[in-house]
């Protein structure tokens, strides 16, 4: 029988200490309207007439119905920054020269048992 170390609860939303503990992961989003741009812009329509965009008054538009794609995108973004950067981690250290110790463990243990350092 294999038992699984979780926690009772998820109310820390699958991040314990900036490291996923295995849990889902859930975390909230708040999105505040785009507001109306008041100044005069130049644009060109289709069929390349030149024309001015002058918004009157407020005409915020409602995002709701793309907030799920522009979450999910960023929480994409998001994930693969941080595969990215511990990918990246990884191949530096595998770049580097292996260290030799440069004092030896029994001399150090010596040195630290007589009291001198």
């Amino acid at each position: 029988m294999i038992l699984s170390l979780t926690t009772k609860t998820n109310n820390s939303g699958g991040v314990q200490g900036g490291i996923t503990n295995g849990a889902h992961i859930y975390f909230n989003v708040a999105f505040k309207p785009p507001a109306t741009i008041g100044q005069a812009q130049q644009t060109v329509g289709y069929d390349e007439e030149a024309g001015v965009l002058e918004a009157k008054g407020r005409h915020d538009p409602c995002v709701i119905p793309r907030a799920v794609p522009i979450v999910e995108a960023m929480a994409a973004l998001v994930v693969m920054d941080a595969l990215l950067a511990q990918s990246a981690r990884q191949s530096a250290r595998s770049l580097l020269p292996v260290l030799e110790r440069t004092v030896p463990v029994a001399e150090s243990e010596t040195k630290l048992s007589n009291g001198s350092r």
